[in-house]
C-alpha cells in the first residue's frame, strides 16, 4: 500500500470521529520507534484512528500518529513523514498530527515513550526533564 500525506484541513463542514485502531501498522510503528529512539527531543508517540466524513463525499479512515516533543517537533515530524513514505502503512494511510485531543483520544495507544534519563539537580528543581 502506498502512503499518503493527508492534510487535515477541511473547507466544508466535516465530521470527524476518533478512536483506537483494532489493528496496528506494525512495521511503520517499528520504524518510527527506531527514529524516535535516536531523537532526544521526542517524549512519546501515540497511535489513533480517525474517520473523516466530508459533506457530500465518501468517508475515509487514516491512522493518526501524534508525536510529543519537549521542543520544536517540526524536524522530527518531517523525518517521520519521510520514513513513513518508505514503510508499509498497514490497512490505512498514516497521518502525522499534533498530539492533541483534536486528533487523538485519551485511549490512544502509546507505542513509544522516552525512558527517563538522569537529570541534573538544577533541572529537577526547575521541573525540567
Amino acid at each position: 500500500m502506498t502512503h499518503q500525506r493527508v492534510a487535515v484541513t477541511f473547507e466544508k463542514p466535516t465530521k470527524v470521529r476518533l478512536g483506537v485502531p483494532a489493528d496496528q501498522p506494525v512495521e511503520a510503528l517499528r520504524a518510527l520507534v527506531g527514529l524516535f529512539s535516536k531523537s532526544p527531543e521526542v517524549v512519546s508517540g501515540r497511535l489513533g484512528l480517525m474517520e473523516v466524513l466530508p459533506e457530500g463525499q465518501a468517508s475515509y479512515f487514516t491512522y493518526v500518529v501524534g508525536i510529543e516533543c519537549d521542543r520544536d517537533a517540526h524536524d522530527v515530524e518531517e523525518r517521520a513523514v519521510a520514513l513513513l513514505q518508505e514503510s508499509p502503512a498497514g490497512r490505512f494511510p498514516i497521518s502525522v498530527v499534533p498530539p492533541t485531543e483534536q486528533f487523538l483520544t485519551r485511549e490512544a495507544i502509546v507505542f513509544y515513550s522516552r525512558s527517563a534519563k538522569p537529570t541534573s539537580l538544577l533541572r529537577r528543581l526547575l521541573g525540567k526533564r
